[in-house]
């Protein structure tokens, strides 16, 4: 009788630590996915900038949620492309 109560006692005890860790767990994925999502927006930021440009200067109709998202990461690597030529052309200075 004494090992059947110990053994409920240590699988409380083991199911409590379970529950603990998985919240944590959740909450380390939670916190993962958030700043995954911040950086890629970060990422995209000079692609939504651009776009919203683009589309200030001309009379194109602009697309739905979706578009803007892709035409943001085409516009994202036109930049980085641009950036990329100048950075290669430019002289570079030295301090």
């Amino acid at each position: 009788m004494a090992k059947l109560i110990e053994f409920r006692y240590n699988s409380a005890q083991f199911s409590l630590r379970t529950k603990v860790r998985m919240q944590v767990l959740r909450q380390n994925d939670v916190a993962w996915a958030s700043s995954e999502a911040i950086g890629i927006l970060m990422f995209l930021l000079q692609g939504f900038l651009a776009a919203a440009i683009f589309y200030s200067l001309t009379s194109h109709p602009k697309p739905d949620a979706f578009g803007q998202v892709i035409q943001a990461l085409i516009f994202t690597v036109i930049v980085q492309a641009a950036v990329q030529v100048m950075v290669a052309i430019l002289p570079h200075t030295k301090n």
